[in-house]
């Protein structure tokens, strides 16, 4: 009798215990403070395919979606203290509950500085033919003012599209610390599955062996963007079904001690480290001595970089060499404590399915990367707020002096005017990595200031702003600001109230430009008020004027000096 009430007793408690421990889940997720975090991300492959052009209705916003969750879960919300809608806010093609194209956010206009940004996808989608891919020069203004500010940016896989400026793809691969060897490839489970298998793929094999496409069962297509086609298949070239793993490398297992090694289904790029960032995991393709004659001709090592961090003074920027973030469940409840874990601890490997490296690597690779961002927010804030309390210019017995260790010092000009007309450009240039360059080159001459004769495009500034975040020897500016004599009081004052905004970095002006492809507004988004000496006032008199002027020996040219709050 005393064994029968024990076993009662336990069959009452066990059952209690299981709804205890789901309440002070479910409760303490709910008590959780909030975390509070400017985030951005970038999806232009709304709504997602299958990848051979149909609409998946279920799952238009697959690309970013599991980021999303992953947001909710762990309690970040918006400066308002509203939780992140993955259906609302994100920055690309915007839709509606049927798919239909409604207009589009762009990531330009994101009217705060983003501590973290995600450029999850820019593929584009095949349903607007692929429109909306690609970076764009205006894209990375806010890309690079996020790294600059030292906030985290994180991108995915084909950043270096067809579609991306040249220029803008050199601006990336500094950026993030990596080559590309052209080269991609996917696992397909069946290879004579022609749902799965890439509509291209038999037709280039084909076109580049001269015979039929007469594969079948699980296989690897590694293609390149040049039209070269590699396929490897089970038995002849492999024997294990764990064909493509990743893992983290083992100097960064501490770090990231919750990402374990899982078995990678989806789109990855054959990527190479630059000297000075972290690979921080790889991809291995287990292939056998067969395997591995075949793919000789991409690389001497089986290994490729899959996770790339590069460390500055200014920010952390990491680069995933695949189709990381490409989530289908993500409907899965999210408030209660640890339920990343939980869901974690449910999956399992499944053949071609990408669901198990999202909850077994993705998930805490992601959670771990927003958790060291948020810690770092309050340096960051104090940095910046420090900044703006300092008078770092002044002018004292007509002369500018420069602060320096609570000091102020007198500022040896050495100045030289700047040409914003690249050569073979009609107007001034939108080119970053020009300026980048010219701003370089005068520094190494001993340069300490430059002078623009009219409101430059905004990529300048951001060249001024970046040298001068990574330089201890600063380059000054003198801005001019110039005018008809001709001009009422109104249009003056719109002229300088434009230049000043824009100098600060909150300034719009109409784009002037006839270049085919540009934007009708230029947007000022980096602020290097911090290194004005001064505004120039250039009034230019009509002819009639000039004519009274020049008898009269005046000129008309006055110069503002800036004085700080």
């Amino acid at each position: 009798m005393k064994k029968t009430k024990g076993k009662k007793k336990l069959l009452l408690i066990i059952p209690l215990i299981i709804l205890l421990v789901l309440a002070i889940s479910f409760i303490g997720w709910i008590v959780k403070p909030a975390k509070k975090m400017n985030i951005a991300v970038l999806d232009t492959t709304v709504p997602a395919t299958d990848g051979q052009g149909v609409n998946q209705t279920d799952r238009y916003y697959r690309k970013h979606s599991g980021f999303f969750w992953l947001l909710n879960q762990q309690k970040y919300v918006k400066s308002n203290g509203k939780k992140y809608n993955y259906k609302k806010d994100y920055f690309g093609p915007q839709i509606n509950e049927n798919g239909e194209y409604t207009g589009e956010n762009q990531i330009a206009d994101f009217d705060k500085v983003p501590d973290f940004l995600y450029l999850a996808d820019v593929y584009g989608s095949e349903l607007y033919d692929n429109k909306y891919s690609g970076l764009s020069s205006k894209d990375m203004n806010i890309v690079s003012l996020t790294y600059s500010t030292g906030g985290t940016v994180v991108a995915e896989t084909e950043l270096l599209g067809s579609t991306t400026d040249e220029t803008v793809c050199n601006e990336i691969k500094s950026m993030f610390g990596f080559t590309t060897t052209s080269w991609s490839g996917r696992y397909v489970v069946d290879l004579n599955d022609f749902s799965d298998v890439p509509k291209w793929a038999p037709s280039t094999y084909e076109n580049q062996y001269g015979v039929k496409w007469q594969f079948s069962g699980p296989g690897l297509i590694l293609a390149s963007s040049e039209g070269g086609i590699i396929v490897l298949e089970e038995k002849t070239d492999f024997k294990s079904k764990n064909l493509v793993s990743i893992s983290i490398s083992d100097e960064f297992k501490k770090e990231f001690s919750g990402s374990k090694k899982s078995n990678f289904y989806n789109w990855f790029e054959l990527v190479e480290a630059e000297n000075g960032t972290d690979t921080i995991a790889n991809f291995k393709i287990n292939v056998n001595a067969t395997g591995m004659e075949k793919i000789k001709e991409i690389s001497s090592t089986n290994k490729f970089a899959a996770i790339i961090r590069k460390r500055s003074n200014s920010g952390d920027t990491y680069y995933f060499a695949g189709d990381f973030n490409d989530c289908t469940s993500d409907g899965r409840i999210y408030r209660f404590l640890a339920a990343d874990k939980f869901f974690k601890a449910l999956s399992f490997d499944k053949e071609g399915d990408i669901n198990q490296f999202y909850w077994k690597f993705y998930n805490p690779l992601m959670k771990k990367i927003l958790k060291d961002t948020y810690k770092g927010l309050d340096e960051k804030n104090e940095k910046q707020s420090e900044n703006e309390k300092q008078l770092t210019v002044r002018v004292n017995e007509n002369k500018f002096q420069i602060k320096k260790n609570d000091d102020y010092e007198n500022l040896n000009l050495k100045a030289v005017n700047v040409n914003l007309d690249e050569p073979g450009s009609a107007n001034a240039t939108r080119n970053y990595g020009y300026y980048k360059e010219l701003l370089e080159q005068a520094v190494e001459m001993g340069v300490n200031t430059v002078r623009v004769y009219e409101l430059a495009p905004p990529e300048f500034y951001r060249a001024l702003f970046e040298i001068n975040q990574n330089s201890d020897d600063k380059l000054y500016l003198i801005q001019t600001i110039k005018g008809m004599v001709a001009d009422t009081q109104e249009e003056w004052q719109k002229t300088i109230d434009t230049i000043m905004s824009s100098i600060h970095g909150n300034g719009e002006t109409k784009n002037d430009s006839t270049d085919e492809g540009q934007e009708d507004i230029l947007k000022y988004r980096h602020d290097v008020s911090e290194y004005l000496l001064s505004y120039v006032l250039d009034i230019s008199p009509s002819g009639e004027e000039l004519q009274t002027l020049s008898n009269q020996g005046e000129t008309m040219e006055i110069m503002f000096h800036q004085w700080k709050e």
